[in-house]
């Protein structure tokens, strides 16, 4: 076949194959795509039920795979830098977000009292989601994990990140001057990486949520349906999820409904604390259950 016959045919057929997906999980949930007919006389119908909706709880982790921006991935293990829990709720249309600092002190299985971020050396993905179970309580239904090189290259298939900078940040590699700036892969990530400021992680945290709102509102802008289709398998080739491709399209559908006012991300609370020379981030248990009932629509 021609190459130009081929660069014709091609997006026409992945095009396709996104909407047959598109549409099959509204033929399974009983809706119907009705053709044009011939006018017959109306026909009283029952009313249908809505397909059941029901939340889902999405843990998702950030790798300190690569040493820095210019070099080489680190050989694993690997820890977790970034530790977020997303409860995602169609029937309210809301997004809750709880993020964990990395330093908090918890119970790992067969390790004992240890930073949260170790849970992913120690035992990769399943240690890291049953340590937060454990600690939280909330059952974790998907996962998502991924390093900073995979992060880079989905922020540049959107063509950027226009994200609302509060206060000037210096950094090695760049420097951000206050206000919105469209930042590519590299930027992004240096940007909600560093932790160079007083409040360490706790800063670090405070910026991965602007970039969070930040993402949300471009997705909502620039994504179409074979943007999503890419963004889901560069994450199957060269990350770490549990989500299916209906999964993935399914939420991507909801999150383009979703108002920003209706996203809110938390920390857990708690305080800093040096136990044994080691700085922890002690979370406030009493605290911590009051928000996750809050956040997860457990009361």
């Amino acid at each position: 076949m021609p190459k130009k016959v081929i660069f014709i045919v091609m997006p026409a057929i992945i095009a396709f194959a996104v909407l047959v997906w598109f549409f099959s999980p509204l033929v399974k949930a009983g809706f119907k795509l009705i053709l044009p007919a011939p006018a017959q006389k109306a026909q009283p119908q029952p009313p249908k039920k809505s397909p059941q909706i029901k939340p889902l709880n999405i843990l998702v982790v950030g790798l300190d795979k690569a040493s820095s921006i210019n070099g080489p991935p680190r050989p694993a293990p690997w820890h977790s830098d970034v530790i977020m829990l997303v409860h995602v709720d169609p029937v309210r249309q809301s997004v809750n977000c709880l993020s964990i600092p990395r330093d908090t002190r918890v119970y790992i299985k067969g390790h004992g009292l240890e930073k949260i971020t170790h849970a992913h050396a120690y035992g990769s993905m399943p240690l890291t989601i049953d340590t937060v179970e454990q600690f939280t309580g909330i059952k974790i239904d998907r996962y998502i994990s991924l390093d900073y090189a995979v992060f880079a290259r989905l922020v540049d298939m959107l063509g950027g990140i226009e994200i609302n900078v509060p206060k000037e940040l210096k950094t090695k590699y760049f420097a951000f001057k206050p206000g919105r700036q469209l930042m590519n892969g590299r930027q992004a990530y240096v940007y909600i990486n560093n932790r160079s400021e007083p409040m360490a992680d706790l800063d670090r945290i405070k910026r991965q949520h602007y970039f969070f709102v930040a993402l949300l509102e471009t997705f909502k802008k620039r994504s179409s349906a074979l943007d999503l289709a890419r963004f889901y398998f560069e994450i199957r080739k060269n990350a770490f999820t549990s989500f299916t491709f209906a999964d993935a399209m399914q939420l991507a559908m909801f999150a383009g409904r979703l108002k920003l006012e209706d996203v809110n991300i938390e920390t857990a609370p708690g305080h800093a604390e040096y136990i044994d020379g080691i700085s922890y981030w002690i979370a406030d248990q009493k605290a911590l259950k009051q928000q996750e009932n809050r956040l997860f629509g457990l009361t």
